[in-house]
Order: C-alpha cells, then structure tokens, then sequence
C-alpha cells in the first residue's frame, strides 16, 4: 500500500474508458451498501415506532408537518454518506485494474 513514486511512473490521461471503469467500481458498491444501510436503518426505525406505540394518524397533523426535516432525511442522508466513503475506500485499496491503478500520493 505504502509504494513510493519513483520517477519511471507514467501517468494516463483521464479519457472516458478509465473514468467509467473508476466510477462504476465506486457506484455499485456504493448502491449496494447504501440500500442495504437505508433499508436497515428503516426496519430498525419501523420497529422502534411500532414497539413504543407511536401512531400517526393520516392525514398528519400539523405538529407533525413541522418537524424538522433532518429528523426524518438525517439517519439515511448519513448511510449514504458513510456508504460512499467506504466504498471508496475498498476501490482505493482493493480494485485492480488492467491498464491502470489508482493512487493517492502527498504532494512534495
């Protein structure tokens, strides 16, 4: 993991082929996570309600109306968030490409 730059390193241009073969190693696993994630997260939400005897009666009232949006988007807006990031992650260390690999060097 820890390889150095040596000057022989040759760079690629970004060209299409190797952008869509990065963004599709990076996208389905991201989807795949974060649908596993959002979905866990719902089912445990759905239980939690449905144990402590919270109703909603349709149509809402307006208390309910007003509660704030990050109650309801925060916990899967943060599955797919920590999705991503692991996804990422995994492409970094464990893809391997035919024509090219991708690294992330500090700059001198």
């Amino acid at each position: 993991m820890d390889t150095p730059v040596s000057e022989k390193t040759s760079f690629i241009k970004p060209t299409l082929g190797p952008v869509i073969a990065i963004w599709w190693a990076w996208f389905w696993r991201t989807w795949i996570f974060a649908s596993l994630g959002i979905f866990c997260v719902l089912v445990v939400t759905a239980a939690i309600i449905r144990v402590s005897g919270i109703h909603f009666p349709l149509p809402l009232s307006p208390e309910m109306k007003l509660m704030p949006k990050w109650v309801t988007l925060g916990p899967p807006i943060l599955v797919g968030l920590f999705s991503q990031l692991w996804s990422f992650q995994q492409v970094l260390r464990e893809v391997t490409f035919k024509k090219f690999s991708i690294r992330l060097v500090k700059s001198s």
